[in-house]
């Protein structure tokens, strides 16, 4: 699959971060796998309208147009991509571009009130008010950065920008690990700008790119290295070791192994994303599998494996359940306190039955699943590509929310915001 021997050949350029900002503040604005059958798939009509509620925000290759709906070739975006956009998908009407500067708009987020949504833009870090109708005011926040981020390739530790809980900061990365430092910036609402921790450049632990998360209190952040998982206070206390690598597993063969993913619960328990692998005659493979740590007791449970392109397992809001994608392209949620984990296999997504997943995240309340969806057709490329779909974990049925468009090939779930 081209997509797959790209995602190699690319993977030193998906690893690269940002530089450091210089914030500035500004007055708030005013204001299974499937049967073996297949179809095309189709762009949502003008007049569609799901039941799917709430502001959904993503990006996507800006030749899709102001629906989405105008076509973007697989070739042309695999090899020459266009800067990408931000899109909204207000209430499950259809999707219209909200942001189109040129900028490479990317990574958006909703504060967890839905009143602001935080992006990437070029060499910024940009805060703006929204209102009820999805329509954005004038930044009220800007950070600049020394360097722009790359395009991700499904690439995990992102350095998006990540709302604290309380909605007071903004945590995010710069650095790519190689010839910058690594650092995780917290951005107060009045533009100070913070370092919480440093890796040095060019040593082979940082070479993984950082992933974070926030605790659930927004005192406190998770983030990985190779060598383990660290929390760092918002006090300036050094950051603890609460995560150890298996040594003997992540030292082996000659891939860049160890955490990728992390995700903190409102029961205090993290989620990893851990990346080891195994030969392959004189090669090497890659795996990905998911594990939970109690972070009250010190308990650890390996749950799985996890697709490659999946951006690490979601916790729903309640902490009882955790989702994510197999690597058969299949949704699987772990029930914490069952300790059963329950496979996910629409029938069809609309008029598509082949189909994979290839990422999942939470809708606010819990109550559904908003997956991203890859079309395998062997129709021509027009038609077909990727969807953000809207899962029921209770009977697997799924709603299309977007249109089939190769313009989200691009992205995953860390490029995606769904707020109230």
């Amino acid at each position: 699959m081209l997509r797959h021997s790209l995602a190699a050949a690319l993977a030193v350029v998906a690893l690269t971060g940002c530089g450091g900002p210089a914030a500035t503040h500004r007055p708030p604005a005013q204001a299974a796998p499937p049967p073996p059958d297949s179809s095309d798939a189709h762009a949502l009509p003008d007049e569609h309208r799901t039941d799917v509620s709430g502001t959904i925000v993503f990006a996507a290759d800006a030749g899709a147009g102001p629906g989405l709906t105008d076509a973007v070739d697989f070739g042309r975006v695999e090899t020459h991509p266009m800067p990408m956009d931000l899109y909204l998908v207000l209430d499950g009407r259809p999707a219209r571009r909200i942001v189109a500067t040129r900028a490479h708009e990317r990574c958006p987020a909703l504060s967890p009130d839905g009143a602001r949504l935080a992006h990437l833009a070029g060499r910024r870090v940009v805060v703006r008010p929204m209102d009820a109708n999805g329509d954005l005011g004038a930044p009220d926040l800007v950070a600049r950065l020394a360097q722009p981020p790359s395009r991700p390739r499904m690439a995990l530790g992102s350095p998006c920008p990540l709302w604290s809980p309380d909605a007071r900061h903004l945590a995010f990365r710069s650095g790519d690990g190689w010839t910058q430092r690594v650092e995780l910036h917290v951005l107060d609402m009045d533009g100070d700008d913070r370092v919480l921790a440093s890796l040095p450049a060019g040593a082979r632990a940082n070479r993984l790119p950082m992933a974070f998360t926030w605790s659930p209190d927004a005192e406190a952040i998770a983030f990985t290295t190779a060598a383990g998982v660290r929390v760092v206070r918002l006090d300036g206390s050094p950051p603890e070791l609460v995560w150890r690598a298996d040594a003997d597993r992540s030292g082996a063969g000659y891939g860049d192994t160890g955490p990728i993913a992390v995700a903190w619960s409102s029961g205090d328990e993290l989620a990893l994303t851990v990346k080891t692998g195994h030969t392959v005659g004189v090669g090497w493979a890659d795996d990905f599998t998911v594990h939970v740590v109690d972070l009250r007791t010190g308990r650890r449970q390996r749950l799985g494996e996890i697709h490659e392109y999946d951006s690490g397992a979601a916790w729903s809001p309640d902490a009882s359940r955790l989702a994510y994608v197999g690597p058969n392209g299949r949704i699987r949620v772990h029930d914490r306190a069952t300790g059963t984990t329950t496979t996910l296999a629409p029938r069809r997504l609309g008029d598509v039955r082949r189909f994979r997943f290839w990422d999942v995240a939470w809708s606010p309340d819990g109550e559904r699943l908003l997956a991203l969806a890859r079309a395998e057709t062997t129709q021509s490329s027009w038609g077909a590509g990727f969807s953000l779909v809207a899962v029921d974990p209770q009977t697997s049925a799924g709603t299309v929310v977007t249109p089939w468009t190769f313009a989200m090939d691009w992205i995953n779930m860390t490029e995606v915001t769904w707020g109230p």
